[in-house]
């Protein structure tokens, strides 16, 4: 008897599933960019807003691979989420060699945005700013460090200006009063006491509320069964008034 060999199809199977498991260890998983929201830049823009978008294109960049592409490719994809002005300010207004990488396109995006306001305006939005009414001590927190992005502070003196507008800035009378306590008061010890003062604050309402609406429910109570008592009072009344009257007519 004649030995069966092995089929030639089943051979080459076995071969072209481990060279894509090869490929797909060695390549890893690809994100599909139709996955991804396209972020798009507008000339309306403002330096905040475009410090936002660079954080989106950025991720974008990431998840798409785009950055695995030629520097021609990467500037063809950017040009792609402009708008026409920013298309044409790109061409014609702002020095980029056309060999430049993304980062370095975005670089001089952000410096011809920069130009065109003072910081000195950044730095009043600074100076200005303070907690509104209704507004969270953490909306507030993230606002002030936004702007505090623009106004170019040393990196020695970031904090304490933070620390400085967060004490000026907060609308919380009691947190002010602590803070100002603090003569050694750091950045993280007036974002603690602030935090602290909203949570007993709302924690305090919530408690208030609760007792509020169990005092309210038990005087609902209480009155129900005071006027049950009274309905009752009325009815023993009306029967002693009735019942003998009610004996001498049968008489």
């Amino acid at each position: 008897m004649v030995a069966q060999q092995p089929s030639q199809s089943t051979s080459r199977t076995g071969s072209d599933d481990t060279s894509s498991s090869s490929n797909t260890s060695t390549h890893g998983a690809r994100f599909s960019a139709s996955a991804a929201t396209t972020p798009h830049l507008t000339s309306s823009a403002s330096l905040r807003e475009l410090d936002a978008w660079r954080h989106k294109i950025e991720g974008y960049v990431t998840l798409t691979k785009i950055n695995m592409l030629t520097r021609t490719e990467q500037r063809a994809a950017l040009t792609a989420v402009l708008d026409d002005e920013w298309t044409r300010t790109l061409r014609y207004g702002i020095s980029v060699p056309e060999d430049a990488d993304l980062g370095s396109i975005l670089d001089a995006m952000r410096e011809y945005l920069r130009n065109q306001r003072n910081i000195i305006v950044d730095r009043r939005d600074f100076y200005l700013r303070v907690q509104e009414a209704g507004e969270s001590f953490d909306d507030f927190l993230c606002l002030v460090k936004e702007i505090a992005n623009f106004c170019e502070f040393c990196d020695q003196c970031v904090d304490s200006q933070l620390r400085d507008r967060i004490v000026v800035g907060t609308s919380d009378e009691l947190a002010l009063k602590r803070m100002l306590e603090n003569k050694n008061l750091t950045l993280e010890n007036a974002i603690d006491i602030c935090r602290a003062f909203e949570s007993a604050n709302h924690c305090s309402a919530v408690i208030r509320w609760a007792s509020h609406s169990s005092t309210h429910v038990v005087n609902k109570v209480s009155g129900y069964r005071n006027s049950r008592k009274r309905d009752n009072a009325k009815t023993v009344k009306i029967k002693s008034t009735l019942f003998p009257l009610w004996e001498r007519l049968s008489q």
